[in-house]
């Protein structure tokens, strides 16, 4: 009996290291790496419906800047890292970011279903929550007006 129950607990260790490992190799969980608020000196939202461009907007409003740079903090990897190898997301509809400052990058947001998502192509998809997505919606609406 004290034979199974070590068994078990052995058994449930590794698959736990096992987890672990495969999550830090495939970057899972960890979080998005954007340029300080700081260092951006503009924004540029791109809007996208069906695959085809809308239009564009550029913004230096240090107000805007802080806003979409906390949006876009704090999301973490999804393990769809592998659908990531695109320039585009698997959407239709989605908001490309380009920073411009610091380490810059392109950030293209879209959601699917309940899901809220930033595609950083050839990087991964990171989920970003409900509020920051339609916060930076909201600057691109209040810009294109």
């Amino acid at each position: 009996m004290k034979l199974i129950i070590k068994t078990g607990i052995l058994f449930f260790i590794v698959v736990a290291i096992v987890i672990v490992v495969t999550m830090r190799i495939t970057g899972i969980g960890t979080l998005i790496v954007l340029p300080s608020a700081a260092d951006v000196v503009a924004l540029e939202i791109s809007q996208f419906e069906n695959h085809n461009y809308i239009g564009s907007v550029r913004t230096t409003e240090r107000s805007d800047i802080e806003t979409i740079m906390s949006s876009l903090s704090n999301s973490r990897q999804t393990n769809t890292w592998i659908a990531a190898a695109n320039d585009h997301p698997p959407a239709a509809n989605f908001l490309t970011i380009w920073i411009e400052g610091g380490v810059g990058g392109r950030y293209i947001i879209y959601h699917n279903g309940n899901t809220y998502n930033i595609y950083v192509p050839y990087e991964g998809i990171f989920r970003m929550n409900r509020n920051g997505y339609y916060e930076i919606h909201r600057i691109n609406e209040m810009f294109r007006q």
